[in-house]
């Protein structure tokens, strides 16, 4: 399974170039996540290269939690040497994809920062990514927050935490899918099947839902719906028995 990276920067403006206080990244798959990546960068050493600060972003961060407020503003490695550690990181991971929340945030005052330096992209343009387009995709779905918001690597964890249980809904509609084949080809069966091959017909699907009732894929009124429908087709064919004897 290929790698990803899951990027957030914490900055000092919205624009095309900010101040970056800090850069957090994760590799993570479809599965797990398994390398992090955490660094704070010095505030005047990005102005002297002319990254921007804005007033409107020094008032968000006045009242932010004064916890993430001095973490965010401690940093101390060089710009320069904070984009070549996170391209490195990039490449020793093997990660083939970026993602970020918002098309036009993280991945984009990376890659200009990038360019500032006329230091390469890692990563080719066709596989930067849009976290928050993928997470609109879906349903709600809550899942905790662990540490601290607006703590840049915090905040990767936690994205990619999303996008790992994305691909597991994802997973278990599909399998639900395969699933519901199933059950409706044995349903089909038990309708057709003869007298003396219903009981074992009947078996058959009994069992089946049996099966899949401690599974994930269904709800508790699905499951109902399901042996209900069982139940009528065992009451219709012994009410033909009855109509025998």
């Amino acid at each position: 399974m290929k790698n990803k990276l899951m990027i957030d920067c914490e900055t000092l403006d919205v624009g095309e170039r900010p101040v970056l206080l800090s850069i957090g990244a994760v590799v993570f798959n479809d599965r797990g996540i398994y390398e992090y990546f955490h660094i704070g960068i010095d505030i005047e050493d990005s102005k002297r290269y002319g990254f921007t600060v804005s007033q409107s972003t020094l008032d968000w961060w006045d009242q932010q939690d004064p916890a993430a407020r001095a973490d965010a503003f401690s940093g101390g490695e060089k710009i320069k040497a904070a984009l070549q550690a996170l391209v490195y990181f990039f490449e020793e991971n093997k990660c083939t994809e970026i993602w970020s929340k918002g098309s036009l945030a993280d991945i984009r005052w990376i890659n200009n920062a990038l360019d500032h330096f006329n230091i390469t992209h890692p990563w080719k343009y066709t596989k930067e990514f849009c976290f928050r387009t993928l997470l609109k995709s879906v349903p709600k779905f809550d899942l905790p927050f662990v540490g601290m918001p607006h703590n840049a690597l915090d905040d990767a964890i936690h994205q990619a935490k999303q996008f790992i249980e994305i691909k597991r809904m994802h997973a278990n509609e599909h399998e639900k899918a395969n699933l519901l084949q199933k059950l409706s080809i044995l349903f089909k069966e038990l309708e057709s099947s003869k007298v003396d091959s219903y009981i074992y017909a009947s078996g058959r699907v009994r069992g089946f839902l049996d099966s899949i009732f401690e599974l994930p894929y269904f709800s508790q009124d699905e499951m109902d719906a399901f042996f209900d429908q069982l139940d009528q087709l065992d009451r219709k064919i012994e009410s033909w028995f009855k109509s025998l004897q």
